[in-house]
């Protein structure tokens, strides 16, 4: 399993990958990217709980309402709330 810096590179170098291609295609402007990076990186930084959907413990709501209050705390609007669930969704979850 990767450590919280090997995280938290990967994730600057994929928004920043994903920001690079989105201003040169000219479908997104620099302040959204970076806000978008920012946001990303705060949201890693509450290490939010990770759902797999393998654990037949788990209950998603649990999940969800982890989320809720991480994403409350850094005054989240609800469509990047869902993206940035949607990111901590991993194995059979993830499909």
């Amino acid at each position: 399993m990767d450590t919280f810096a090997d995280l938290m590179a990967m994730l600057t170098q994929k928004n920043l990958q994903v920001g690079i291609q989105a201003l040169q295609q000219g479908r997104v402007r620099a302040p959204v990217v970076e806000y978008i990076t920012q946001l990303a990186m705060k949201f890693v930084r509450l290490e939010p709980p990770v759902f797999t959907g393998t654990d037949p413990t788990a209950n998603p709501q649990d999940f969800l309402e982890e989320v809720e209050k991480a994403t409350t705390l850094l005054g989240v609007k609800d469509y990047w709330v869902v993206r940035l669930a949607t990111y901590q969704l991993k194995d059979i979850a993830d499909l």
